[in-house]
């Protein structure tokens, strides 16, 4: 954006895409298909050909404060089981920073007992 700051912006289809969120820094969106307890993400979905049997959705965002020097000294963080620190060119970003993680069950596939 503007600001230089990493954004999450929505596009649909051939519409100018539009700023949803300012400082997301990273996004990871993956899928478990039935019969399997690990989360893919999507190319490995399209392989296997999985697409009608995906269960459940899982979406993680690193977001980042919009003001620097916050902190005292650079934060680490783990984002999708990896260990992260930022990815700054300046070795003086202080920014705080946290990581949001989500499920859902798409209402079509869930299963009711």
């Amino acid at each position: 954006n503007s600001s230089t700051l990493p954004s999450l912006y929505q596009k649909i289809n051939n519409n100018a895409a539009t700023e949803l969120l300012e400082g997301v820094e990273r996004m990871r969106i993956t899928y478990s298909c039935t019969n399997n307890t690990t989360y893919r993400v999507a190319s490995l979905v399209t392989a296997s050909g999985d697409w009608a049997n995906v269960q459940s959705v899982r979406i993680e965002l690193a977001v980042m404060s919009i003001e620097d020097k916050v902190l005292t000294e650079e934060q680490p963080y783990t984002f999708a089981t990896d260990k992260a620190t930022p990815d700054t060119v300046s070795v003086s970003d202080k920014r705080m920073r946290q990581v949001f993680v989500t499920t859902i069950a798409p209402r079509s596939r869930m299963i009711l007992n």
